[in-house]
């Protein structure tokens, strides 16, 4: 309950056809590539460019927990099939 408001929960998230792809990649996805390194995947900040935020600092086995862990959540139930895009 104390989330970004326009950040769906993982619940929410765990609602969509392509949730998996989506935590598997969100590093990718904006706003997170300004922000987050991947060990050994990720370059580093530009140092003309760092980042906005304390950076979130990962590994490719750490995401893999996080799947793990998100694979775990229900669902969320909102009722009617969700429409992600």
């Amino acid at each position: 309950m104390n989330a970004i408001g326009s950040t769906p929960s993982f619940a929410l998230m765990r609602s969509f056809a392509d949730w998996e792809a989506r935590f598997r990649a969100f590093y990718t996805l904006k706003p997170h590539p300004a922000f987050t390194q991947v060990a050994d995947v990720t370059a580093p900040f530009d140092e003309k460019l760092p980042s906005p935020i304390a950076p979130v600092e990962m590994t490719l086995e750490e995401i893999e927990t996080m799947l793990v862990f998100v694979e775990g959540i229900e669902p969320a139930n909102l009722g009617a099939p969700l429409n992600s895009r």
